[in-house]
């Protein structure tokens, strides 16, 4: 796991705490790197734009957080990855795998923004158990913990929230709040 965090040592940084489980033992290992940065004052945040990512794959409405945070959080205690799946027919599916067990959730009936398809599953784990055509299913695999952190966000009064996948890639998840603020949580894919 990598978390970045900003901190002031004898000037600021940017930690890189890297913590990695051992193939040998059951302890982790742990790497812990500082990287001089310059703040950037808040006067001049106007002169940054957004990160510019790709179109998404697809643009799918989250059922309610509350709901999805619980089934995360039991699924996060068995495994630290969660793989993500929505279809064009308004489907979302949360995955994890371990060596005893597959566990999925499916929630139906889903708002679908938009879909940018069809997907090229060719090198996929991209599983249908139903009639699905898989050409209309984008997936990625993040990390369990970064998506329950963000679904605590459910206790901001908010109107509804997006999730926008970019196959294998990217997970974009978008809170639009009653007070027309829009947050955005960027959980990159695991690739293996």
């Amino acid at each position: 796991m990598l978390k970045i965090k900003l901190t002031k040592k004898q000037c600021p940084c940017l930690t890189l705490d890297i913590e990695m489980p051992s193939s040998i033992s059951q302890q982790t290992r742990q790497v812990s790197h500082d990287i001089p940065v310059v703040v950037v004052p808040r006067k001049l945040w106007g002169e940054f734009n957004e990160p510019k990512i790709p179109q998404p794959d697809i643009s799918i409405e989250l059922p309610p957080l509350k709901q999805l945070r619980n089934t995360i959080d039991r699924m996060k205690s068995m495994s630290s990855e969660i793989i993500i799946s929505a279809s064009a027919e308004g489907r979302l599916t949360l995955q994890i795998k371990t060596d005893t067990a597959k566990v999925s959730t499916r929630f139906r009936g889903l708002n679908v923004e938009s879909f940018e398809g069809p997907i090229d599953h060719s090198d996929s784990e991209t599983e249908s158990q139903t009639c699905e055509d898989v050409s209309k299913i984008c997936s990625c695999r993040i990390d369990a913990k970064k998506f329950s952190m963000f679904l605590n966000a459910e206790q901001i009064s908010h109107n509804r929230t997006l999730c926008h996948i970019i196959h294998k890639r990217l997970v974009v998840l978008h809170l639009h709040t009653k007070e027309n603020v829009i947050f955005q949580c960027f959980i990159m894919g695991i690739v293996y």
